[in-house]
């Protein structure tokens, strides 16, 4: 090859590059929306719509605070269970049915797969890094509150003397009879407590020893507080969504196990076909922000956000003396279904 053939590929390699680089350059530099951008674009937008799981009105209240720092954004909402969504969603995202910006759920299976299938927008708020590694799922959905595990009972039947300490006192016979949970195949938190009491605290034949001592299935966190109310049992292992029973008095006792207790996060996600997806980061990064948090906190649920208070009757995350994200203890899919099974066929239910 001649010298001059050679020099011609090489100044055409060179302007080639430098048009690729140029080019990449501007895309990324396209890309790249500006905070003062995406305001601007979300306020042209109008409204964000949000599908969620929020107990109680705390969505109401979320959607009256941010429509007075974003007067320009309306909130559409609906509310409903965990469960609900992640079926709704999947659905109409099959069905090419775009509707929602915004959705915050419990990341089950279902939910969680169809992260990874591209049901989420790959976009980190500004407001995320006041948050805790383990609260979010690879840049697409963000924790918003938890729920953490906790020992409750009914204080007009059970002594301070007689009440329990740990999760293995529910194996006490002296509750035979009067203990209350969630099944274990009913939703992330409960199963996710029954694998770290059996495979971290290692208490082992656990479903065998509470089906000796009579345990009772509710389903849900609010049954199980009725249940306890009413007297149908004494002592219950749920999730800690008590604080305006509390507050009304209600005579319940509790206590956040020494031995460990497992928050379970709720997260939210953009759409990643969402209608409005500048209104749906600044609404996103709003209810991660110490703002928003507060509202969610004021309504008696517990933030993940470094540094904040605990509802008024519960206490900060930092009170809690060993507090662990339920993924960080990364159970594995066919972990999950043994659990599911093994108690199914413990309880012969099918």
């Amino acid at each position: 090859m001649s010298r001059g053939f050679r020099s011609k590929i090489t100044g055409f390699t060179s302007t080639l590059f430098a048009g690729a680089f140029f080019v990449a350059s501007m895309l990324s530099s396209a890309s790249a929306q500006s905070w003062d951008e995406i305001v601007t674009a979300a306020n042209k937008e109008g409204k964000v719509t949000f599908m969620h799981n929020i107990p109680g009105k705390a969505g109401e209240h979320i959607a009256e605070a941010f429509n007075k720092d974003y007067p320009n954004i309306q909130v559409e909402q609906i509310r409903l269970s965990s469960g609900a969504i992640g079926g709704r969603f999947e659905t109409e995202f099959n069905a090419g049915r775009h509707l929602w910006d915004v959705v915050n759920t419990n990341i089950d299976d279902k939910v969680r797969k169809g992260l990874d299938s591209g049901w989420a927008l790959k976009w980190t708020p500004p407001e995320a890094a006041n948050y805790d590694a383990d609260y979010s799922i690879n840049n697409t959905a963000f924790a918003e509150f938890i729920s953490r595990d906790i020992l409750i009972w009914n204080n007009s039947l059970v002594s301070d003397a007689d009440a329990p300490k740990d999760w293995a006192d529910l194996l006490d016979p002296k509750f035979k009879g009067k203990i209350g949970i969630s099944p274990p195949w009913r939703s992330v938190s409960p199963l996710t407590w029954v694998f770290y009491i059996e495979n971290v605290l290692g208490i082992k034949d656990f479903a065998e020893r509470l089906k000796a001592n009579d345990l009772q299935f509710f389903e849900g966190t609010g049954a199980i507080q009725q249940a306890l109310l009413r007297g149908d049992i004494q002592v219950a292992a749920t999730a800690d969504t008590l604080n305006d029973l509390l507050s009304d008095g209600a005579p319940i006792g509790f206590v956040y196990p020494a031995s460990g207790v497992i928050a379970t996060a709720n997260r939210a996600f953009i759409a990643k076909e969402a209608p409005h997806p500048n209104a749906g980061k600044v609404f996103l990064n709003w209810l991660l922000s110490e703002k928003g948090q507060k509202i969610l906190i004021g309504d008696g649920i517990i933030s993940p956000r470094n540094g904040m208070p605990g509802p008024s009757q519960l206490p900060a995350n930092s009170e809690i003396p060993k507090l662990l994200s339920a993924d960080s203890l990364s159970i594995s899919d066919e972990a999950k279904q043994d659990i599911i099974d093994r108690w199914r066929h413990v309880f012969n239910v099918q």
